[in-house]
């Protein structure tokens, strides 16, 4: 009896870990003002965005994605989505992004890394990050921004929600 009580609750609790209804995406970048570059990670939960990806009908195969980066077929349409759905500009342009990293960790949590080079020293970055909005109501994004100079370093943080999908952040004032 214990045996199959045991075994009824790991399987119940094996499929509601899985099973949340509020979902959130964290963006952290990072801007060298010396060095004019921008380095930014997403964090996103694995099983949100494969599912989301499946409802847009699209194909990717984040595991190959993964395990043969940029030799993967689905590396630059994949950099293409992501820059569809996370974007920055500042008063000077607008930011290329490079996909140079993904990384899923064991527990669930997946990781792209970007960056962007030749990024000029600016006074005014409007961000867009709409990854999973389109999945869940409920979707949630974050991002820490970090403006670094010689003197100091700014940080700075932004909430994305449906109604509101970009974020003006002003920097150094004039």
């Amino acid at each position: 009896m214990l045996k199959n009580l045991v075994l009824v609750f790991i399987t119940f609790s094996t499929l509601f870990s899985f099973a949340h209804s509020f979902h959130v995406g964290l963006a952290y970048a990072d801007y060298d003002e010396e060095k004019e570059m921008l380095f930014c990670t997403l964090q996103l939960e694995y099983n949100d965005l494969s599912h989301w990806l499946e409802n847009l009908a699209l194909d990717f195969n984040l595991n190959e994605i993964r395990e043969k980066q940029a030799e993967s077929e689905f590396w630059h349409p994949f950099k293409q989505f992501i820059q569809k759905h996370f974007s920055a500009k500042t008063n000077l342009g607008n930011i290329e992004w490079e996909l140079f990293n993904v990384e899923l960790e064991l527990d669930g949590r997946f990781f792209v890394y970007l960056y962007a080079k030749e990024v000029k020293p600016f006074k005014l970055i409007t961000w867009q990050f709409s990854l999973l909005m389109g999945h869940s109501m409920e979707q949630q994004n974050k991002l820490e921004f970090k403006y670094i100079t010689q003197e100091k370093t700014e940080t700075h943080f932004a909430y994305f929600f449906e109604n509101e999908l970009s974020q003006i952040i002003k920097t150094k004032p004039n």
